[in-house]
């Protein structure tokens, strides 16, 4: 539901703008810089069932992600963005109606991503853009439960990614911006304290939660 109103918001603002003349479009013009953040909130509650058991799930996440850029031609930004982000979950095990346990697990990480950005002029105050990134993550969790000992693991993630957005002028140097989900290319490679591996690499689409990002920006 809150993707499908913030694409109807998106769309109506898009439709109001793009009835302005080209005169009145805003150009963000070389040699400008930007300096901003993202700030992103995830929730999430989930309850598997069979016959026999129940699993009862919690997780919150955050993520900031402050950044700046350059506006080498018109239109066009290279930037950089570094950032931490905090996930914790828990789980609830029930067995035959009857509780049989339950485990925490905590993470914690921090990114660096240089990016490349284009932006498309809708009108005086609002453009869309995409932007292009190189990530690179290190992350570290930990796993305590009841039933058996605790776990903790470290990993590493190379990511190319691309994440469409939108910047909206509020005043002459003040934007708000967004951007809202991720098509991404990634590999991933995790070592665990019981001597376990895990290594993966592919490309995910995502427009869950933890893709969704907020912020302001400043332009001089």
């Amino acid at each position: 539901m809150k993707h499908v109103l913030l694409f109807t918001l998106l769309l109506g603002a898009v439709t109001l703008q793009a009835q302005e003349s080209e005169n009145d479009k805003r150009i963000i013009p070389k040699g400008i810089w930007n300096v901003g953040g993202d700030f992103s909130v995830g929730l999430n509650n989930q309850e598997s069932t069979n016959q026999i058991s129940i699993r009862n799930s919690d997780r919150f996440s955050f993520s900031v992600l402050p950044r700046v850029g350059y506006v080498f031609a018109d239109n066009w930004m290279l930037g950089l963005k570094a950032g931490y982000s905090h996930s914790k979950s828990n789980l609830e095990r029930i067995d035959n109606g009857t509780f049989t346990g339950e485990s925490e697990s905590k993470g914690e990480s921090v990114t660096v991503a240089p990016y490349v950005r284009r932006y498309f002029s809708v009108g005086k105050n609002l453009l869309i853009n995409m932007q292009g990134e190189f990530e690179y993550s290190a992350s570290w969790s930990e796993t305590i439960s009841d039933t058996a000992e605790r776990s903790t693991g470290q990993a590493d993630q190379f990511a190319l990614s691309i994440r469409p957005g939108v910047t909206y002028f509020v005043s002459k140097n003040l934007a708000f911006e967004s951007s809202f989900g991720v098509l991404q290319y990634g590999t991933y490679k995790s070592d665990y304290s019981d001597g376990g591996r895990t290594e993966n690499s592919g490309f995910n689409l995502s427009l869950d939660s933890s893709n969704l990002f907020f912020g302001l920006s400043y332009y001089f």
